[in-house]
């Protein structure tokens, strides 16, 4: 019985054994392949690395609803512009609620033959393309580069990022559109994937041609660095591609003037012009000029006696610049700025100065006259004359004509129709501090007021009112409060006469001519009487004084006070205020 069971036992742990042995034989035939790595990850999230090192990746909590067997197969396949093996991330195609970071660990011989700014991660996509990750992270630390998906596929580092190696041409003008062509690298094939841009403005991106683009660069655009963004990534040329300002410039021009009338060549200097003399359009307020050659920096041109003053103005192929400064025109008729001297009196020949421009030097070729009354011309210079007036002439504008133009004097020149006099004035006196007016009489004063200058000790005089009766004249001045005595003088014309008499400011300072008597006795008031002149008749409008001791006044006239000094006085002068107006005696009181 014993036999039985043994038997029973040992067949049925031969039958596991066998079992066990076909099933190990199976997993070490179709078992894991030694280029994948895997592992058991759940919903808490995970992280997995190829034996190697090369490939990692960490699955966030809550990136996975349930536990997964995730794995990085190696391949002995390359994605285009490739660096290094294409990993297959499993199950392929699996979706993540939440990122999962990718990592791939590079080695300088990775690195040798690209910068590492140009790498950069892809994925192979359904139809077979690979598509760049617009971010991944560089830690040249770890040496590893990293990005985040939501997906498994294909992956791999590759060359991703464009490059630019040169273009051409370097330059263009700002005023056209320019056809470059770009060289380098990692381009897309899709024209509208290649963002290309100067300073922000964007150029139009004809064709891509292996690893050239050719791109076309609107006018307007300023220097810069070309820009190329292609999926995300971005590159600068080296060197700056230059925008050549077309726009022409004037820094100076020489003549700077002209006369009117007159055709004048005119040397203009700048920048930019056109060699070609009919691409170069000249004018001044619209008038045009003459170009009769032509350099870059320089234009000769003629401009016409029609221009008036103005900037000139260049053109040059649409391109409009104009000078900083007005080209001057100067007129050609002539101009009276000044003469001397500016009256005559009547029935006197008078030689006059006369200033101004655009004279003849020729003294014949200027014909001078004052009224219609013809000046002889002595002598002459392009800005001065020397003219000679009949006595005959009458008050009026002086004319002046050369070649056919005329000028005339802003002012008139007068004629006064006879020396003026002062024959008498009255009154002929004023007291000191009262305004007075005064009547003067005399001849060949002048009927407009403002023409007659009257002074006092060099004062002038408020001159009223003026009448004249043929050569007799009067008028009427205000002679101030502050006048002093002195002639008066009066002045018509540039013509002057002074009174022979004096008027006569009769001062009101109290005067003291004496006093008795001269002493007193210490201690005992003394009687005095102060003679003099400009006292007041009212006692108390007299303030007397010695040495500052009040005396008393007891009388008084304009001529004289009767006076008491105190005897607690002491010796001094006698000191007289009338009307804030002091005098102080010559001689001194004295106690005995």
């Amino acid at each position: 019985m014993n036999n039985k069971v043994s038997i029973r036992r040992f067949a049925a742990m031969t039958l596991i054994a066998f079992t066990m042995a076909v099933i190990n034989g199976c997993n070490d035939e179709e078992g894991t392949p030694e280029n994948t790595t895997t592992t058991q990850i759940g919903s808490e999230g995970g992280a997995l690395k190829t034996s190697d090192g090369a490939v990692s990746i960490s699955i966030p909590s809550g990136a996975m609803s349930e536990g997964t067997q995730v794995s990085i197969q190696s391949t002995e396949a390359t994605a285009p512009k490739g660096v290094g093996k294409v990993y297959t991330l499993l199950p392929e195609g699996t979706q993540f609620a939440k990122p999962v970071a990718l990592s791939f660990h590079y080695s300088e011989e990775d690195t040798k033959n690209i910068p590492l700014s140009r790498m950069a991660i892809a994925y192979k996509k359904e139809d077979g393309s690979w598509q760049i990750m617009p971010t991944v992270k560089v830690d040249e630390t770890t040496k590893t580069i990293t990005t985040e998906t939501n997906h498994f596929s294909q992956w791999s580092i590759i060359d991703g990022l464009p490059a630019i190696t040169g273009f051409s041409p370097i330059s263009a003008d700002d005023d056209v559109n320019t056809t470059i062509t770009i060289s380098g690298q990692n381009f897309s094939s899709t024209p509208s994937e290649n963002v290309v841009t100067l300073n922000d403005v964007v150029l139009t991106v004809a064709a891509v041609t292996g690893n050239q683009l050719v791109v076309t660069l609107p006018a307007g655009a300023t220097s810069g660095k070309i820009k190329v963004a292609v999926n995300g990534y971005t590159v600068l040329s080296a060197d700056e591609f230059t925008i050549v300002n077309t726009t022409p410039s004037i820094t100076s021009f020489s003549p700077t003037t002209a006369v009117e009338g007159m055709t004048t060549t005119v040397a203009i200097t700048g920048t930019r012009f056109s060699t070609n003399v009919s691409e170069n359009v000249v004018s001044v307020n619209g008038v045009p000029a003459t170009v009769v050659s032509a350099t870059a920096t320089q234009l000769m041109v003629i401009l016409p006696g029609t221009i008036t003053t103005g900037p000139i103005k260049v053109v040059v192929r649409g391109k409009t610049t104009q000078s900083a400064t007005n080209f001057i025109v100067t007129s050609s008729s002539p101009a009276i700025t000044s003469f001397d001297p500016t009256s005559m009196v009547q029935g006197i020949v008078t030689t006059v100065s006369i200033t101004g421009t655009n004279f003849s030097p020729t003294p014949s070729a200027n014909l001078v006259s004052i009224n219609g009354m013809v000046a002889t011309v002595v002598s002459a210079t392009t800005t001065q004359l020397v003219v000679i007036i009949p006595g005959n002439a009458s008050s009026g504008l002086l004319t002046i004509v050369v070649n056919g133009k005329t000028g005339q004097s802003d002012t008139s020149f007068t004629v006064v129709p006879g020396t003026p006099a002062i024959t008498s004035f009255s009154p002929t006196s004023m007291q000191e501090g009262t305004p007075t007016n005064v009547t003067i009489n005399g001849s060949y004063f002048s009927t407009i007021v403002s023409d007659n200058v009257v002074t006092l000790n060099g004062v002038p005089l408020t001159v009223a009112v003026v009448t004249t009766a043929g050569a007799a004249s009067t008028m009427t001045v205000l002679v101030p409060a502050n006048a002093t005595t002195g002639a008066f003088k009066i002045t018509v014309n540039g013509v002057s006469a002074t009174a022979a008499s004096n008027f006569t400011v009769i001062s009101t300072v109290p005067q003291i001519s004496g006093f008795a008597p001269a002493s007193g006795e210490k201690g005992i008031d003394t009687t005095i009487t102060i003679n003099g002149s400009n006292f007041s008749s009212v006692p108390s409008e007299n303030h007397v004084t010695i040495n500052g001791v009040p005396a008393t006044v007891l009388a008084c006239t304009t001529t004289t006070l009767s006076v008491i000094i105190p005897g607690t006085a002491t010796s001094g002068h006698i000191q007289i205020a009338v009307d804030d107006k002091v005098v102080l005696s010559a001689g001194t009181f004295t106690f005995n």
